[in-house]
């Protein structure tokens, strides 16, 4: 059974998706291909415990999209706002807790992968160097630490 939503959590809902697509960005460094308005294929932000999904092509029989966590299904057609239900319903501080719960799973994911990055980045790969001044592995030169590949290569021949 589906239950017409309150508008605040129609608001919950935009709330929501904002904060993927910025843990999105802020892991991959790139949009989220979430909506199928371009010719990009539509794509799973991959976040653990959360599903987002959204018709590949709107002339398919159903238009509906869904976001889906911890048991409670949001629904859509066509574009998040419009003609949304939910399949269960709740008190406003159950929607409110649970909103809550969505953000902290999205921290858990930015900072697993920002920590995974981090370990990553001090690691040698084929033909990567070291920056002679941050101690950073990399494939190109190192904006964040200030110098620039001749000065990088000149690092790198002098230590090595």
């Amino acid at each position: 059974m589906t239950e017409a939503l309150p508008r605040f959590v129609k608001a919950i809902m935009f709330g929501v998706r904002s904060e993927i697509d910025r843990v999105f960005w802020n892991v991959h460094q790139r949009p989220w291909r979430r909506d199928g308005l371009c010719a990009c294929p539509i794509e799973d932000a991959r976040i653990e415990g959360l599903r987002w999904t959204q018709p590949a092509e709107w002339d398919d029989a159903d238009c509906s999209g869904e976001f889906e966590f911890r048991g409670v299904t949001i629904s859509w057609y066509k574009r998040l706002g419009r003609g949304m239900s939910a399949s269960t319903s709740m008190s406003p501080t159950e929607w409110v807790d649970w909103y809550d719960a969505i953000f902290d799973i999205c921290d858990l994911f930015e900072e697993r992968h920002r920590e995974i990055a981090e370990a990553d980045a001090n690691q040698p790969h084929s033909a990567d160097r070291k920056c002679p001044r941050c101690g950073r592995w990399f494939s190109y030169p190192s904006r964040r630490c200030g110098y620039d590949a001749a000065t990088l290569e000149r690092g790198v021949r002098s230590a090595g």
